[in-house]
Parts: C-alpha cells; structure tokens; sequence
C-alpha cells in the first residue's frame, strides 16, 4: 500500500483563474476553473487528497483509502468504508458493492500523470460513485471542521482525468451547513478529457460545520464504474484565491 501522509506543503504559489463567471450563494463563492492542470505545487496547505495513486496495473474497485496521498493539518481525519456508523464516513456508502459505496479507481496508462503538492510524481487516479449515474449525490457525505480550522480557506476539486469515463457532468455542487453553490448549467461545467480544477472560497465557516460535495453524470445507470469522479480534493489557503 503506498498511503502517504507528510507534514508539510513545500511549495506555495498563485494561478491564474479562468472560466465563465464567479457565483455567490451565502457563505461560498465559486473562483474559477483552471483547465488542463497536473502540478498541484502551492496549493493544499490545510489538506489534499488523491486516490488511488501511481497504481501499478488498472484497478477499478480500490478503497478509497488504499494506495491514496493524504495530508490534513487542520480539518477532522476521513473516514474510509466503514459500515458502522455509515453517517459517520468521509465518502457516501449509497452505491453498495465492494467495498462499499465511493470507490477509487487507478492505474490507466491514457490518464494523466499528477505532481501532487509534496512535490511526488505519478498517475492520477480518482474516487468514483455509482449512484451518481443519473442520479445526484452527496458524494463526498462530509469533511468534518473541528476547533482551530481556519475560518475561511479555498476548496478545489480535481476532475476530469479519466478520459470521460468519470466526470461530473450534469451537476457539481458544493454546501456547507447552511449554502449550496451548483455549477449546473454553468459554461465552465465541461469536459474534454485533460485534467481540471474548479475552486471554491468560503469564508465565516464555524468549528462544527461540514463540507459537502455533491455530483451526478449522464452516464447511464447499468454501466459499472462510470460514476461521477473526482481525482483530488485539495484545502488550501484563502491567499490562492483571493485574487478573485
């Protein structure tokens, strides 16, 4: 298993955002898409997260928490696969198999290769849930806050490495206690199979809050690992996104 957990981000630095307008709802703003991106340096000071990393050979049915790079310094521990309590877990159980619900897949040649903020180097993998297909679902169920989590911070999510086979394409949704920000409909929710990262900046957020993130795809309901996909998860400090 090649699960790594460091101490530290090295590398600290700002890109420029592009996409089709930024949105408001409460607490959350929607920053901007950064097309074709696989060097994840500067970002991810409060945490990352990437399944299914440098795989050797194809796996379409890994745990979330196998072979995955993790770092968190400010936010609650995931919770991989547990089945008791399952409101407890990091990753929704809804889509069933094994292991259960949100799987990673990893290891495909055709898929991009990633430098992650610690500066490793190998092919991106992604997390992936069933029960998005055609269907929307709080995917990642819950990042849990806890005391001393910084208040206002930029979330991004990393998506569309898999050469459209996991993608999010009908909804990409993030919530808080209390707001919801949706990119359906949105011009910059598209997909060309090259890697991107959409960024998201909330702010006021309390000790006891949790972040959702909510996706669904056109991909049809009885094809097996086609689910919507997310290929990072990366926390990071409100600087990288406060140009906007």
């Amino acid at each position: 298993m090649k699960f790594v957990a460091v101490m530290s981000a090295f590398f600290f630095g700002l890109s420029a955002f592009a996409g089709g307008g930024s949105l408001t709802d409460g607490r959350i703003t929607y920053i901007g898409k950064i097309s074709n991106i696989t060097d994840f340096r500067g970002y991810g000071q409060h945490l990352y997260y990437f399944p299914a990393f440098d795989l050797d050979a194809p796996d379409n049915a890994h745990r979330t928490d196998s072979d995955s790079v993790y770092f968190n310094n400010a936010f609650a521990p995931f919770i991989h696969h547990a089945i008791f309590p399952l409101g407890g877990r990091t990753f929704s159980p809804d889509a069933g198999g094994s292991p259960v619900g949100v799987k990673a897949r990893g290891g495909h040649n055709l898929w991009p290769t990633f430098t992650l903020p610690d500066g490793q180097i190998g092919l991106s993998g992604t997390i992936y849930d069933d029960f998005t297909r055609r269907n929307s679902n709080n995917s990642v169920n819950q990042i849990n806050l806890k005391q001393n989590s910084p208040s206002q911070f930029c979330l991004s999510i990393v998506t569309d490495n898999t050469n459209l086979e996991n993608i999010p394409d009908a909804r990409l949704e993030v919530r808080n206690s209390s707001d919801t920000l949706s990119l359906q409909n949105h011009p910059d929710l598209t997909f060309d199979g090259t890697s991107d990262m959409y960024t998201f900046k909330f702010v006021n957020m309390g000790s006891n809050e949790k972040i959702k993130i909510r996706m669904m795809t056109k991909k049809p309901a009885n094809v097996r690992a086609t689910g919507a996909g997310l290929a990072g998860i990366l926390i990071s400090d409100v600087s990288t996104c406060a140009s906007r």
